[in-house]
C-alpha cells in the first residue's frame, strides 16, 4: 500500500492542491485516511485511480454559467 500527501494527490490527479482540498471538504473527493493525531490526511494511489476512472474530469467547484461563461457560479449553494 503505497501512501501520498494530499499535495502529491493532488498532483498525481493533475488538480490544483487547493482546488482538490475543496473536493476533500465538499464531499467529492477521493477517499482518505486521516493521520491519527493530526489534521492531515493520506492517499492510498489504488483509491485515486478508482476515483479518477468513476469520477469525470469535470468535477468543479465552480462551473460557467449558460449565460454567461466567463463568470464561474457554485454549484453547490442552495437555491
Amino acid at each position: 500500500m503505497r501512501l501520498l500527501s494530499a499535495k502529491a494527490a493532488a498532483e498525481y490527479c493533475n488538480y490544483n492542491y487547493k482546488h482538490f482540498r475543496a473536493l476533500k471538504i465538499y464531499g467529492r473527493g477521493p477517499k482518505y485516511i486521516p493521520i491519527e493525531g493530526s489534521k492531515m490526511v493520506a492517499y492510498e494511489i489504488n483509491d485515486l485511480d478508482e476515483w479518477m476512472r468513476v469520477c469525470p474530469k469535470n468535477t468543479y467547484i465552480y462551473k460557467p454559467s449558460q449565460q454567461d461563461t466567463n463568470k464561474p457560479i457554485n454549484i453547490w449553494s442552495r437555491k
